[in-house]
């Protein structure tokens, strides 16, 4: 697969591709298979970096991962954007938590008694006779 690149050797997105003596570390600490639990996908792997910040490019923060692994991983951490190096222009962003979805309590219905026509029955109030 070719990737384009600038004069630099920078992508589009403005970061370096990972060196080949990187992504064979990768690839021999994973077993060449996807590291997502329960995955033996071995083909069509992708890099993918685990704090999500492109520039940190060491063994132990990249995993390998299937395509949709990586999709996944993907989904489940939002980024926020916080500015722009000023020196290398690349987009400086940040983690935010994906916001949990608030579970309606459930409330108890009052059930009412009914008689056998469906009509409801009050209670009356017991008296006591002193």
């Amino acid at each position: 697969m070719m990737v384009r690149t600038n004069i630099l050797g920078l992508r589009s997105s403005g970061r370096k591709p990972l060196s080949a003596k990187k992504k064979k570390a990768v690839k021999r600490k994973a077993g060449s298979k996807c590291q997502y639990r329960g995955c033996n996908q071995r083909v069509n792997l992708h890099n993918h970096h685990k704090d999500m910040n492109s520039s940190n490019d060491r063994a132990s923060n990249i995993e390998l991962l299937c395509p949709n692994h990586h999709a996944v991983r993907h989904t489940k951490k939002r980024r926020k954007y916080i500015g722009t190096n000023m020196m290398t222009g690349v987009r400086k962003t940040r983690l935010i938590k994906k916001p949990k979805k608030t579970v309606k309590k459930k409330t108890k219905r009052k059930v009412m008694k009914r008689d056998m026509f469906g009509n409801v029955i009050k209670k009356q109030p017991i008296k006591f006779k002193f």
